[in-house]
């Protein structure tokens, strides 16, 4: 269903942002109903399991990498107007991010808000959760977008989850490093270190990966030979 709906249309590179904003609030899918019912799923299962917060978390991530494949993001690498739109590669690509990023930010912090309240995580466990989850929504999205760039044309949603699943092993491996380094060094307290060394790495290679791929957002490199 459509609903009434008006955004006012930035120039330029913010085109794609405002089309994505609009696309969103026409068809009422910032938040939406099947949102909730997941997150109500996973609180259940967690609070009628005995799960505690740490494992919810670890279930949170796996739907947040299950969102990050069905965003308006890939809908829009996957069609060739957004490469004809003027403007500089970093700005298109931050703005094809923009909505989808923003949504499922919006869905993450209110799963770990209800998590934490119903599974009696304190209120640092809950940042230090919400700096994690989001560092592995930024990298399940920043290998969408290698993977349509490695695979160019050529890209298929199987393909493109290996590839994502790939970019995050890769990103645990100097994570799990550093923190077996530090749980040596520190010992019992090393686990609340855990979080920010785990986020550290992934916002970097995250950021890494968007960077060098925003070139491809001229169109030049995404057409397989």
């Amino acid at each position: 269903q459509v609903h009434r709906a008006s955004v006012r249309f930035r120039s330029g590179e913010g085109a794609i942002y405002s089309k994505n904003l609009l696309i969103a609030l026409k068809g009422r899918e910032l938040i939406r109903l099947q949102d909730f019912l997941v997150i109500g799923l996973y609180l259940g299962m967690a609070y009628f399991l005995d799960m505690g917060f740490f494992t919810f978390c670890s279930m949170l991530m796996v739907w947040m990498f299950m969102l990050a494949s069905t965003s308006s993001m890939v809908d829009d690498l996957s069609h060739h107007y957004v490469y004809l739109i003027p403007g500089g590669s970093v700005k298109k690509l931050f703005y094809t991010l923009a909505v989808p990023l923003g949504k499922n930010t919006v869905v993450m912090l209110i799963s770990l808000l209800g998590g934490g309240l119903l599974l009696g995580g304190d209120l640092e466990g809950i940042v230090a959760a919400a700096i994690l989850c989001l560092s592995f929504l930024l990298l399940f999205m920043a290998g969408n977008v290698v993977s349509l760039r490695l695979l160019r044309s050529r890209s298929n949603k199987m393909m493109e989850q290996m590839l994502r699943a790939l970019v995050t092993l890769l990103a645990l491996v100097p994570g799990l490093a550093v923190f077996i380094v530090v749980n040596v060094v520190i010992g019992d307290g090393a686990m609340r270190l855990a979080a920010p060394i785990f986020a550290a790495f992934n916002y970097l290679l995250a950021l890494l990966i968007l960077f060098l791929c925003a070139p491809m957002m001229q169109g030049n490199e995404i057409n397989a030979d």
